[in-house]
């Protein structure tokens, strides 16, 4: 269980209420903890909550011997019992994580055209979203992964004509493809068709970024001569003609229009095979769908909305949009790749910095925002890269357990403040664990380990394990346990902890 959870549970057990209430992180110098009930209690007591505050804490200190309450305005503050904290943080990874939601999730993300190779996006979304499908399997969520390939449509079509152009020497159709890209599908592509090799290219790509997939699907899996027959099975009150096309009605659901999902000229509109695939989706049994797409398509979340509310109530769909990735070096921007002149493919940015540092600055941000990524910060082995600063805590803790040999144990030492500060913040990992995968938002631990790696490198510093041939015992089971927080975040996130650096 979370210490949020523990204190939470104690609360409701020393009081006598049914008035909801949120645990809040204070300063550390006001407490661990504090809860806004005295404000919620006011107009139903007809107190002030400053009143009401200093009646809760006479009543949570009443044979309590997790934590002491005090009160601060209208505000409670809990301050857990010393030992209690030490008890809890030295024993609660011996627990794993416990399951936040019976929900079957399928997860879908990248999903690049095979048109071409993955660039520096796709890599923002690959770091996101298996962070967060690993992230949701670690609270033992039922959760699939998946990479939906859009190998049907016309881009297609152009793309194959594009390649085909070039082999006869021929000019490449009206908005084809051209670069270094198909000149390797011609030289490398010995057999397969071109869409084949690009998957596999992907594919490759993002194994070396530490990223797979339950299921790569197709979408010409799915006929395209069915997708109006299934259709008008799942939505025939749903479905109109109008000027000789079809229409879904997704205004009925909250779309600000109506979409067609048959052209005039009888061509399927992208819609159609989208509701087509996430039908398919639920007829999996899946009834939590979570997409991570680029900030382009948030036009089409309203109307996925829609297909799915006119199918069931029982299965929820969550988008996350990403803002784009800027590149530069050294302050500068990058545009242009220098081995191709072209745009910076991922495969590229993995082989400068390495996967580990490519997956947590594409990760460490909201991904509603854009993300401004510096290269030369990501390839420095110092602390000015918060990758390295990470590893190195871990490094660090490591080098001190493999200096443990003849020293003599001792048990009696008092542990101080900064003792008492670093358990406290590791303590909350579950915390933070809970609430990032409630909210799909893997940054969150990302930025935890950061703020704890940066309390343990103040915290080195200044107390020592092993000093005159004594161990501070205490001490030890402390960094022994930030080293696994460290080491199961770091798993998480799909990154490394070299014992050595």
């Amino acid at each position: 269980m979370s210490l949020k959870n523990i204190v939470q549970a104690s609360i409701n057990d020393h009081l006598d209420n049914d008035i909801g209430f949120e645990i809040d992180v204070p300063k550390y110098d006001h407490g661990d903890y504090a809860l806004n009930l005295a404000f919620k209690l006011a107009k139903q007591k007809k107190k002030s909550p400053k009143i009401i505050a200093e009646e809760i804490t006479t009543q949570l200190n009443k044979n309590n011997e997790l934590f002491r309450a005090s009160s601060n305005g209208g505000f409670v503050n809990i301050r857990i019992e010393d030992a209690e904290l030490f008890n809890y943080f030295v024993t609660f990874l011996n627990e794993s994580p416990k399951l936040i939601s019976k929900k079957n999730v399928i997860l879908e993300y990248v999903s690049a055209n095979p048109t071409g190779p993955l660039h520096i996006g796709h890599g923002r979304w690959a770091a996101i979203g298996d962070s967060l499908y690993r992230l949701l399997k670690s609270v033992n969520i039922n959760v699939k992964n998946e990479f939906y390939i859009n190998d049907a449509g016309n881009q297609i079509h152009v793309f194959n004509e594009s390649i085909k152009a070039k082999i006869n020497g021929t000019p490449i159709p009206e908005n084809g493809y051209g670069g270094h890209y198909i000149e390797k599908i011609i030289n490398q592509n010995k057999s397969g068709t071109n869409v084949d090799f690009v998957i596999d290219d992907q594919r490759q790509t993002l194994k070396k970024m530490n990223c797979t997939f339950d299921q790569w699907f197709k979408e010409s899996s799915i006929q395209k001569s069915t997708i109006l027959e299934i259709i008008n099975k799942n939505y025939q009150e749903h479905v109109y003609k109008k000027d000789h096309a079809i229409w879904f009605r997704t205004t009925t659901f909250g779309d600000d229009k109506d979409r067609v999902i048959m052209k005039e000229n009888g061509d399927l509109t992208y819609f159609a095979a989208d509701i087509a695939y996430h039908l398919n989706k639920i007829d999996r049994g899946f009834n939590q769908i979570v997409n991570i797409w680029g900030a382009d398509h948030h036009g089409y979340v309203k109307r996925i909305e829609a297909c799915i509310k006119a199918k069931t109530n029982n299965v929820d769909l969550t988008v996350i949009l990403g803002q784009l990735v800027h590149l530069y070096k050294n302050g500068e921007p990058v545009k242009m790749s220098k081995r191709t002149g072209e745009l910076i493919e991922l495969d590229e940015v993995i082989d400068e910095i390495g996967s580990d540092a490519a997956r947590y600055f594409l990760l460490e941000k909201k991904p509603d925002i854009h993300l401004e990524f510096d290269l030369s910060i990501a390839t420095k082995k110092n602390m000015d890269n918060p990758v390295y600063y990470i590893q190195y805590a871990h490094a660090r803790i490591c080098n001190i357990i493999n200096k443990i040999s003849d020293q003599k144990e001792n048990n009696s030492l008092e542990l101080n403040d900064m003792d008492r500060q670093l358990m406290l913040i590791g303590s909350r990992y579950y915390d933070v664990l809970y609430e990032a995968a409630k909210t799909y938002e893997p940054y969150k631990l990302a930025q935890y380990l950061y703020n704890l790696a940066k309390l343990f490198h103040s915290f080195y510093q200044k107390n020592h394990v092993i000093y005159d041939e004594h161990i501070h015992i205490k001490r030890l089971d402390i960094i022994k346990n930030i080293k696994k927080i460290i080491v199961h975040g770091f798993e998480i996130l799909g990154i490394s902890t070299p014992e050595k650096m």
